[in-house]
């Protein structure tokens, strides 16, 4: 199995970083508070599903019966929802609990979000709902509003280079402490990246290792070029010269984009500034899975083509 998921961390005493947060679950879990209905936002990686997991072990709730996960990227529409308003109503199989995580849940159509209105405002006793989401502000406010919310932060950079070490450890593996430090840095605070780079050069040796992780760090900072390209409004050969030497997969690119240009909005007041991120957010707000380079390539084109371009 992948490092990510075989070293998963199967409860509180295990997770790493987000004190306040566990520490929160244990003491309302600990007095019978637990609020019915959480959402976990935060970064991609950082453990929010994880966490849903170890609440359902600790509430004692069967994973095979009684536990179901939803991808709202995947099931997103109005029966999704009113097959959960349905189900609810059933007591538990086995365990003390039924436990429904929604994962991605701002991906939910606006008709799914209304059809859970009811049931989180109305949980029976023994349900309880985690809603999971990088993107809280998609949320319709109404189902903000019915849940306790948590936010997972990313990693610092010495706990990610602690979960690396003692991951090559348990699994018996010499990774050299620069290349680990290199690993830390790519993976910018999230875990579950800091693992899968982890997983892919684990087996080589030592000087293979390094240059491995230099190559994701190069592909890293391609990917920065590109972001930064957009922003400044580069011409079309600029941009072509860029996706031409850009090895990282698509879909990568794309959230790297999207979160380059939030990041920049939320920080510039010039308004014609924060109108070029919205451009280049609305030319990459589907995914890339599909139609891969392809679809990179004529995103990158739509957030250009209102500009005078000489090709």
């Amino acid at each position: 199995m992948p490092l990510h998921i075989d070293h998963r961390p199967p409860t509180f005493a295990d997770f790493i970083g987000n004190s306040s947060v566990v520490k929160s679950l244990q003491s309302k879990i600990k007095k019978k508070t637990l609020p019915h209905t959480l959402l976990f936002q935060g970064p991609s990686g950082c453990g929010k599903t994880t966490l849903a997991r170890i609440l359902r072990d600790e509430l004692k709730c069967d994973p095979d019966w009684d536990f179901r996960e939803i991808n709202a990227g995947n099931n997103r529409g109005i029966d999704t929802g009113r097959e959960i308003i349905k189900n609810i109503r059933m007591r538990p199989m086995k365990g003390d609990v039924r436990i429904y995580v929604i994962d991605e849940v701002h991906q939910a159509t606006k008709d799914f979000q209304n059809a859970l209105l009811k049931p989180l405002e109305d949980t029976p006793a023994y349900v309880y709902f985690i809603l999971c989401t990088t993107d809280p502000q998609k949320l319709l406010k109404t189902v903000r509003n019915r849940c306790t919310t948590y936010e997972v932060t990313q990693l610092s950079f010495q706990q990610i280079e602690g979960l690396l070490i003692k991951v090559a450890v348990d699994e018996k593996k010499i990774v050299e402490h620069d290349t680990i430090a290199d690993i830390a840095e790519a993976a910018d605070g999230c875990p579950r990246q800091a693992l899968v780079i982890l997983d892919q050069i684990i087996d080589m040796d030592s000087r293979r290792q390094r240059r491995a992780v230099k190559n994701y760090l190069i592909g890293e900072k391609q990917t920065i070029e590109l972001c930064r390209a957009l922003f400044n409004q580069s011409n079309w050969p600029t941009v072509q010269k860029i996706l031409r030497e850009l090895k990282e997969e698509p879909e990568s690119v794309r959230r790297a984009v999207i979160g380059y240009m939030s990041a920049v909005a939320l920080k510039e007041s010039d308004p014609g500034k924060v109108k070029t991120c919205i451009q280049v957010f609305n030319a990459f707000r589907h995914n890339f899975f599909d139609n891969g380079k392809a679809g990179l390539t004529f995103a990158c084109w739509e957030a250009t083509h209102e500009r005078d371009i000489n090709i």
